[in-house]
């Protein structure tokens, strides 16, 4: 049987990791926990008030480069972070945190409680930097932390140690970028994305469209920067490590 690792508790900050069924890092309780605040607070909100927000914090092209009320509100400098908060219902929030617990878990062992937030935060932004230099000026707004989750994700996968061989370090030394592992999940990761599409805000409503430019851009960033942040997390030679 090929081994599996996936940095269980070495990244920095997060010890020994123990066996524990549910050993979930701080870090991803609380960014799950912000996500869902967030949306709670949204529907908790006036009808009217909450559709005002939803539209005001997506992060839409064409106000981000024609701000409606000029470049001092607050959705024309906060939208590419705040729309990663941001669900048009409950059914896109749950399956976010899902895969947060999953990849995140994992993303958050290896590269510690402030890699996991840089992958999440900056792979968002990108997602959203590349939607902007792709649908430039569109009325379209993007909601939702597919940018980050996929950069979360393809950084986890990358963290994910498959062989039939033992590892030589612990962690594992990272998949290479051109590795089977990372180019199949990655492609299987952008077509599916695309395919099940995404929710955008248009002034009519919210809308589902597809979109490959958050999960490819977020995907690209998690796959580089995974490779930058392991250079932080401290690695045990095992061929150096005395048998019993």
């Amino acid at each position: 049987m090929a081994f599996l690792w996936a940095g269980r508790g070495e990244g920095p900050g997060f010890g020994g990791g123990n066996d524990r069924a549910l050993n979930v890092p701080p870090a991803v309780f609380a960014l799950i926990g912000a996500l869902v605040a967030a949306h709670v607070a949204r529907i908790l909100l006036p009808a009217s008030l909450g559709e005002t927000l939803l539209r005001g914090l997506a992060f839409v092209p064409a106000n981000l480069l024609h701000p409606p009320g000029g470049w001092l509100t607050v959705s024309s400098w906060a939208s590419p972070v705040m729309h990663l908060f941001l669900h048009a219902d409950a059914s896109d929030l749950a399956m976010e945190c899902l895969l947060l617990l999953i990849f995140g878990t994992s993303a958050a062992r290896r590269f510690g409680g402030v890699g996991f937030l840089v992958l999440f935060f900056a792979g968002g932004i990108a997602g959203a930097l590349l939607y902007l230099l792709t649908a430039w000026n569109s009325p379209a707004g993007i909601v939702g932390a597919s940018g980050g989750i996929s950069a979360v994700t393809l950084a986890a996968i990358r963290a994910t140690w498959m062989s039939r061989t033992p590892p030589a370090t612990l962690p594992p030394p990272l998949a290479p970028i051109l590795s089977t592992q990372v180019l199949v999940f990655a492609i299987f990761w952008i077509g599916a994305n695309f395919l099940f599409g995404h929710t955008a805000v248009l002034p009519s409503g919210a809308v589902a469209i597809q979109l490959w430019q958050p999960a490819a851009a977020g995907a690209v960033f998690g796959i580089l920067a995974a490779g930058v942040l392991d250079r932080f997390v401290p690695k045990i030679d095992l061929s150096a490590v005395p048998g019993p």
